[in-house]
């Protein structure tokens, strides 16, 4: 998620006239992130998906409605046509293998330093340390505190609760700084269109975290 909207910031500054289609890639792609940590959770630790899942059922909720009013916007302009001709023209590339070793070195460092920050932080400040180690990580990246969350609740060091709270809060600040980096390089007609989603879908997870 976090490359797809440095490119398409990157192409609506190169093309404003796919502004609208590129803030929709963006937030469908931040979007699909937010299943993909509920995964990552059934797998390690089912249980805390009891607790969970009303926060990725709002947010995700919340993140296709944005899509579809964006998709709206976008086909309203053209730009989904205008899509379409571009790859048309385009010569087919080879792809690239997904499985990237170098990636994976890359989350097992972050999540060991988010695994040794979190578990630090909430052993000297309790819950409020282990919440802004989350909106301090979720900065770079969501999986790693997710997955620190998850192990430290399978171990019975953290309650359902707090690492909801923790998981949302890696959201919250995650969504701001895609929304950052889409105003900043995409400019500002790309930014308000994927901050009116992601924001109040962000937002809104916490809520439901704190009254879960």
């Amino acid at each position: 998620s976090t490359a797809v909207t440095l490119s398409f910031a990157g192409k609506a500054k190169a093309q404003p006239e796919l502004s609208r289609v590129s803030a929709l890639a963006i937030v469908i792609a931040c979007t699909i992130m937010l299943p993909r940590l509920g995964v990552m959770i059934l797998a390690m630790h089912a249980p805390l998906m009891e607790s969970e899942w009303p926060v990725f059922a709002t947010t995700i909720g919340i993140g296709v409605i944005g899509s579809l009013v964006l998709y709206r916007i976008a086909g309203k302009r053209g730009e989904t046509r205008m899509i379409q001709r571009e790859g048309d023209t385009k010569s087919h590339s080879r792809l690239n293998n997904p499985f990237s070793l170098q990636q994976a070195v890359k989350l097992g460092l972050a999540f060991a330093v988010i695994r040794f920050v979190a578990a630090a932080a909430y052993h000297y400040f309790h819950e409020a340390g282990f919440y802004v180690s989350a909106l301090l990580a979720g900065l770079a990246d969501v999986d790693a505190i997710t997955i620190s969350a998850t192990r430290m609740y399978a171990l019975e060091q953290i309650n359902a609760q707090v690492a909801t709270i923790a998981i949302a809060c890696a959201i919250l600040t995650n969504s701001l700084i895609k929304t950052s980096f889409s105003l900043f390089i995409g400019g500002r007609r790309v930014g308000i269109l994927v901050g009116c989603v992601l924001i109040p879908t962000a937002i809104a997870g916490i809520i439901v975290a704190l009254l879960s």
